[in-house]
């Protein structure tokens, strides 16, 4: 149901966030090992949690939360250490110090040392944001706060969490606006509404044919960008606004073509390209009939779409490939490594992954290769996968998957069947239908403090 997906807005975000990211990885899975407050492996800068978890959530305010083979729910920390054994049916993520779990069939609201600070009388409960919480009733849907009191009767078809003191409702189908007294700001008369994030909240309408129309609006309600666009950058779900205008403009799409808007909400690129991504350095990568190249603010071709297929820039380089075979270009399209294999990664603190008869191997700037190439097509593509972060690349060896350093000495041995790259500090592992994943210290805990 969209309420009790809707409810969850916070989490969802990162969680598709993060799911997207690493695809595959986040498995649904069979069992869980010992609970042990010492179950970590530390190796130089790594911490590692072999996998015996069924799932794991994307970590908030220091705690993640994981489910055992008997589905139920408990969280533990960056260094994998059980801090909530797993007593509940359900579990929400940490927000603002507490979280919402089902226990026994009751819900209640806890500490991050495990303690019920709250037992409630509600058919769900949302997490807690900006104060506020989402609880359904009847299949009514309200409010409460912190100390467990009801503050907005349950009177809607649906409930979001609160952002910038608006939250989504639902009424005879349709969705708008209330604020933390109830009150109902923006009217109910949209098909898709999402949360407000620096003043502006994603919109969609159905225009005469039924198709969705998306748009935003501000805080009253009022237009910012008419709903008129088959799609908004940033839409997978849920929207992030601070990656929807990047360098002031705004991917569109009408009509299967993409093009781009400004803030105003005018029209700068017409919808010409079969593919664009966002604009990074003032300038976009974009397919037209077919090719790839790059285009400036202004819609002209700085690089001609000349490539079969094409990277982003990175490092200065972004590879392309050319009759068939790729190399590296600069940003004059210029190819600095000339095209001449099957298949290839972009350049990452240095080096990048590239393949050659079959195998694949990493080179430097020049071309040289600084890991002959050995390493396997992977079984499953996974995010980040053959990019170093940190010294380390994941890469895949007669069908398991482990880490290496740059001069290709095995620092996590090929043990597992899936790995993903280092993302924000993690990688996720798999083996034998179960999840774990490996920390960097550096990163994650000096984060946390």
């Amino acid at each position: 149901m969209w309420n009790k997906v809707k409810i969850l807005n916070r989490e969802n975000n990162e969680s598709i966030k993060l799911i997207v990211a690493i695809m595959v990885l986040i498995l649904v899975l069979n069992t869980i090992g010992v609970y042990s407050k010492q179950n970590v492996n530390v190796k130089d800068n790594l911490i590692i949690i072999e996998p015996k978890f069924k799932y794991i959530y994307p970590f908030s305010e220091g705690l993640a939360v994981f489910i055992s083979e008997d589905n139920k729910h408990g969280y533990l920390d960056m260094k994998g250490n059980i801090i909530i054994k797993p007593n509940f049916e359900e579990a929400h993520s940490f927000s603002e110090g507490i979280a919402v779990v089902k226990e026994k069939g009751k819900w209640k609201v806890i500490d991050k040392k495990g303690n019920i600070i709250l037992s409630l009388d509600f058919d769900y409960v949302g997490s807690f944001s900006e104060g506020l919480a989402p609880v359904e009733k009847d299949k009514k849907w309200g409010y409460i706060n912190k100390k467990g009191e009801i503050v907005i009767e349950p009177q809607f078809e649906s409930a979001g969490n609160f952002f910038e003191d608006r939250a989504v409702i639902q009424l005879n189908g349709k969705f708008g606006y209330i604020d933390k007294s109830g009150k109902i700001i923006i009217s109910p008369k949209y098909y898709v509404a999402y949360e407000f994030s620096k003043g502006v909240a994603a919109v969609a309408i159905l225009d005469a044919q039924k198709n969705t129309k998306y748009g935003f609006i501000d805080r009253n309600g009022k237009y910012v960008i008419e709903p008129k666009y088959d799609f908004l950058a940033g839409f997978i779900g849920n929207i992030y606004y601070d990656k929807i205008f990047k360098n002031g403009l705004a991917r569109i799409r009408v009509n299967n073509k993409f093009g781009y808007i400004n803030e105003k909400g005018g029209v700068v690129i017409q919808p010409k390209f079969e593919y664009a991504l966002e604009f990074d350095k003032n300038i976009a990568l974009v397919c037209y009939n077919g090719k790839y190249g790059y285009i400036n603010k202004k819609g002209d071709f700085i690089i001609n779409p000349v490539y079969e297929d094409m990277l982003l820039f990175s490092e200065g380089l972004a590879a392309a490939k050319l009759n068939g075979k790729w190399g590296f270009i600069n940003y004059k399209g210029d190819f600095t490594i000339k095209p001449q294999f099957e298949k290839a990664y972009s350049f990452s603190e240095g080096v990048a992954a590239v393949k050659l008869k079959g195998k694949w191997g990493f080179i430097d700037k020049k071309g040289n290769f600084i890991i002959k190439p050995q390493f396997d097509e992977p079984i499953i593509y996974c995010s980040a996968i053959y990019t170093f972060t940190n010294g380390l690349a994941a890469v895949c060896k007669n069908r398991k998957y482990g880490y290496i350093d740059k001069n290709g000495k095995w620092i996590v041995e090929p043990n597992y069947d899936v790995a993903s790259g280092f993302m924000n500090g993690f990688a996720h592992i798999d083996k034998n239908n179960l999840v774990g994943f490996i920390a960097l210290k550096n990163v994650v805990l000096k984060e946390k403090n």
